[in-house]
């Protein structure tokens, strides 16, 4: 069956693709091809197909779920359907493009990451102080001294910043691995549908 897709589609190609596809619409616009040199006419009829994306094929694959046909004495047909799509080029799947967003995430955490190691590079810290003048020498002094100076705030601060960067980095790596690349196949795309098991065309009882 030759159809036009109506609808384009942004095919997911993460693990759960194959288990929770997108719908996408077709309209069939040619008479059916049956053996024997057998013609149906089911041209303007609907098939309500199901798409994932893989990656490595850089390609999207249909599979009919729902065929649908209004027939010109108002009889309704709606039936499934098992078929499966070929592109242009007469192979499984429809070629489509390769549309990834983690490359911008992944840049932000590397720069998230840099910072991080950059402001530790800068970061003060103190330095215990041992007293070696012997009993005597800690008569009259106090070997304690207040923390609160400007280095320590400038070191202080430079820590802040440093953990606040390793949040934004794992933020980033987290968001990186939610999003998944898809192939992106655009609308009045010309396929046909292989039908894979023989279906009978019957009319839609009304309940």
């Amino acid at each position: 069956m030759f159809s036009y897709s109506l609808n384009g589609l942004d095919a997911p190609t993460g693990k759960k693709a194959m288990k929770e596809p997108m719908p996408v619409l077709f309209r069939i616009k040619k008479e059916a091809i049956l053996p024997n040199r057998f013609h149906a006419d089911v041209r303007e009829c609907f098939l309500l197909a199901a798409g994932f994306g893989d990656l490595s094929a850089e390609r999207a694959y249909f599979r009919g779920e729902t065929f649908s046909c209004v027939r010109q004495d108002g009889g309704v047909i709606e039936v499934p359907m098992n078929a499966y799509a070929t592109g242009e080029d007469g192979k499984n799947g429809v070629r489509g493009r390769v549309v990834s967003k983690q490359g911008a995430l992944l840049a932000q955490a590397m720069m998230a990451g840099f910072l991080r190691g950059f402001s530790d590079a800068f970061g003060r810290t103190q330095i215990p102080v041992l007293m070696t003048g012997g009993a005597g020498a800690l008569s009259g002094t106090t070997p304690f001294q207040s923390a609160f100076s400007s280095q320590s705030m400038e070191g202080g601060a430079l820590k802040g910043a440093g953990y606040a960067m390793e949040r934004l980095a794992n933020f980033y790596m987290d968001m990186a691995e939610e999003i998944y690349p898809v192939i992106e196949v655009d609308a009045t795309r010309q396929v046909n549908f292989i039908v894979q098991k023989g279906t009978a065309l019957k009319l839609k009882t009304q309940s």
